[in-house]
């Protein structure tokens, strides 16, 4: 009975391209066509619009990672679509892809720690991880960072020298899609001098690695550096230890230099103060939490446990994955410290914590008899948990409604409140609509400074900094919040949530739209400011 089973040592590719087939299922079952890019994702795209129109590297862009939008130009110039919109969801569907072909090489990473019917129930691991699935929809560069991480790793263990050397290459690479990838290279640096400390040219052979890398991100940082861009990956390693260790807390730069990081109301007090016993309680206590969240379901009990076993007859092998799963943590850390929090900064341990769960399995699944049958249990529990887990935590049904108010939002207004993260959708759908029709602004522009963000119709304030409607409105020039969007969740401003459930209070506000007259499960209000009214009148 066992030959008909699904895991077997024999042909491992065919079963490696099934759990492809699984992954891009996840993935495009998930896929919605009518919700456009966000956040960091739009950024991208604007600097690979901009590079696609003028056909070579703009001017006005601070951008830490220009890697992913390089890479999404020159896919960009491949294609000739009609709808900028077109171009968003193309973008999406290649991180898709690449989210998926990771398996290929993940799947020989867990290889040299198991054998190849477990490295498939690792690979699965991945595929079906819901944080990924969600990720990989996203549009953004995490995707081809985690898979020229996977790559860098494998590169650095295979037993011929020279192949390590093109580890540096593709860390190399990896920098210039994230800045994360300075500690990947971190990493390797650690273990190279650790492998071959033994050779007594072990510098002079470590030099020509560094060379390797340094020539690969040279060009990007000198790009960046004489465009005046506060963000390249140098800069930003720089502007921390700066930040954290240099500037005293009142010192100008000090400020700025957050300020390239995160917004200033997201930062804790702490840091402001430097208040390092404070800082680093928040950064343990938020990335403890973080942890744990992204550990469930994947990998709760068995990449805790795994890691745990790597200690035992430890090899170089196992002692690179330790370190660099360490070294790795340290961006997640420094990010939490703020807080910002958000489980992205977790997901580049991902492929070390497939390795660690798989070395666990084996190690108890080989305890038992009928292990394929238990390999067969294992895999249709991946595939339970990861579609129940995406069912309950993820709500797509909200997701595609934010963007349908966020696309009204555009059509009917200037100036709105921010109300995040629903409001994360307004500035994928503020740009123009006809691929064309931006072409034409950006050669037409006789200003060099010209941008894909200075098409943009509509803005966003942020209403946390003001203690009343009153000064909202006051502090702002006549008639610049023109709409507000309200949605009276408990983590909104009071003063907006008050207008929410007491709209007939406000005489000078102007309902324009209510969601549920669509159907909508997701209520919100759109509020037109009447600021006749408004100054002649009482709030």
């Amino acid at each position: 009975m066992e030959k008909y089973l699904i895991f077997s040592e024999k042909n491992p590719i065919y079963l490696l391209c099934g759990i492809l087939v699984v992954a891009i299922i996840f993935r495009l079952y998930n896929f919605d066509e009518t919700i456009p890019l966000s956040m960091d994702a739009v950024q991208f795209f604007s600097y690979a619009a901009d590079i696609t129109t003028v056909g070579r590297l703009p001017e006005s862009y601070d951008i830490a990672k220009p890697g992913w939008s390089y890479f999404l130009a020159a896919i960009f110039s491949v294609f000739n679509f009609e709808q900028t919109m077109q171009y968003m969801q193309l973008q999406k569907l290649l991180t898709i892809s690449i989210s998926s072909l990771t398996i290929f090489p993940l799947f020989f990473l867990i290889k040299k720690f198991s054998t190849s019917k477990y490295s498939l129930l690792g690979v699965l691991l991945f595929a079906a991880e819901p944080r990924i699935i969600q990720n990989s929809l996203s549009g953004n560069a995490e995707p081809l960072f985690i898979i020229t991480l996977i790559v860098t790793i494998l590169l650095f263990l295979n037993k011929n020298e020279k192949i390590v050397y093109c580890a540096f290459i593709i860390a190399g690479i990896a920098t210039c899609i994230r800045p994360e990838g300075l500690f990947l290279f971190l990493g390797i640096t650690v273990m190279f001098i650790i492998r071959f400390r033994r050779q007594r040219i072990v510098i002079p052979k470590y030099f020509i690695g560094l060379v390797l890398f340094l020539l690969i991100i040279a060009p990007v940082s000198i790009h960046q550096y004489q465009d005046g861009m506060s963000e390249s990956a140098p800069e930003r390693v720089y502007n921390i230890i700066n930040s954290f260790f240099i500037n005293e807390e009142n010192s100008p730069s000090f400020g700025n230099n957050i300020s390239t990081n995160v917004a200033s109301d997201a930062i804790d007090e702490s840091i402001l103060k430097k208040d390092y016993v404070k800082l680093v309680i928040t950064s343990v206590t938020n990335f403890s939490k973080y942890l744990g969240w992204t550990l469930i379901p994947m990998f709760i009990l068995l990449a805790p446990l795994g890691f745990i076993m790597f200690f035992r007859n430890i090899k170089i092998e196992k002692l690179t994955l330790i370190i660099l799963t360490g070294i790795m943590s340290i961006p997640a850390f420094y990010a939490y410290s703020f807080p910002l929090l958000e489980t992205k900064y977790l997901y580049f341990l991902f492929p070390m914590f497939c390795v660690f769960s798989t070395y666990s399995l084996r190690l108890f699944i080989e305890k038992f008899r009928f292990e394929k049958i238990l390999l067969g249990i294992c895999f249709v529990a991946i595939i339970t948990s990861s579609i129940l887990f995406i069912d309950l935590k993820f709500d797509n049904t909200h997701e595609r409604e934010s963007a349908f108010i966020a696309s009204y939002v555009i059509e009917n207004t200037k100036v709105v409140n921010d109300y995040y993260p629903e409001s994360k959708y307004i500035w994928g759908f503020d740009v123009p609509k006809k691929w064309a029709e931006y072409k034409q602004l950006r050669n037409e522009s006789e200003s060099p400074d010209f941008t894909f963000w200075d098409t943009r119709q509509v803005w966003v304030k942020d209403p946390n900094k003001f203690e009343s409607l009153e000064s909202f409105l006051s502090n702002s020039e006549r008639g610049n919040i023109s709409h507000l969007v309200l949605d009276g969740k408990t983590d909104r401003t009071e003063f907006l949530n008050e207008i929410f459930y007491n709209e007939d209070k406000y005489e000078f506000l102007n309902k324009i739209y209510d969601s549920t007259d669509d159907g909508l499960e997701y209520h919100v209000k759109i509020f037109e400011v009447n600021y006749d009214l408004f100054e002649n009148g009482d709030i």
